[in-house]
């Protein structure tokens, strides 16, 4: 059922979709934004083990872990729209 609905979601986009470039732009300025800024952020914010570091350096690490994911956040819809944002 998971491959069939798969599937079906890939074949209406091919028959919609006009150009294939704008399909891989959206592919990408997620899965980047995703695997580049908010997985690792997420990892090293969920590590176990770092909340029994008290130093101060191991807290402003995984501050920064946080501050990755919520740039990521702001950056999916930045580079969606700017996929689509005609510059003429």
């Amino acid at each position: 059922i998971l491959t069939a609905g798969i599937v079906a979601f890939s074949f209406t986009i091919a028959i919609f979709a006009d150009n294939l470039g704008d399909i891989l732009g959206i592919v990408g300025s997620t899965g980047i934004s995703v695997i580049a800024f908010i997985l690792p952020g997420l990892f090293y914010w969920y590590m176990d083990g770092l909340e029994k570091m008290d130093g101060e350096w191991y807290k402003f690490k995984r501050n920064l872990g946080m501050f990755f994911v919520i740039l990521g956040v702001i950056l999916i819809p930045f580079c969606i729209f700017m996929q689509f944002y005609d510059v003429d």
